[in-house]
């Protein structure tokens, strides 16, 4: 979850799908893993241990047998959890300001105000 909150997304949502859909199909198990995601998203992460990253990413299905659902409903259920800690982890790194967070999300203000309110996250948590 850290590669993928860290990366840019300089292809915004469409590479964000594309990257989760092929991480899926080309995976071994029920969660994705470091390992199964391009060395691009992965390079975002090279300023720390690779060894301690790579143990501590978190399975971002859990509580999820992906495999016992249909396609759209797995596919929804990832882009959910992983745009909740996406945005939650923006509010974080910018201490709750809109502005700067919605910015460097490439998104307007009033979209990253949607999102927040969508997700059930607070600003002022971050504060």
């Amino acid at each position: 979850m850290e590669a993928l909150i860290k990366y840019d997304w300089p292809g915004n949502v469409r590479e964000l799908m594309n990257v989760l859909e092929r991480a899926l199909l080309l995976g071994d198990g029920k969660t994705i893993e470091l390992e199964d995601l391009p060395n691009e998203i992965t390079a975002a992460l090279q300023s720390r241990n690779t060894a301690h990253a790579a143990r501590h990413v978190d399975h971002i299905v859990e509580g999820f047998d992906l495999l016992n659902l249909n396609w759209k409903d797995s596919r929804a259920i990832l882009l959910e959890r992983f745009e909740k800690m996406y945005f939650e982890g923006l509010m974080r790194k910018y201490s709750g300001r809109i502005k700067d967070a919605a910015s460097f999300a490439g998104i307007t203000p009033r979209a990253l105000h949607h999102k927040l309110t969508r997700h059930g996250i607070c600003k002022e948590k971050f504060k």
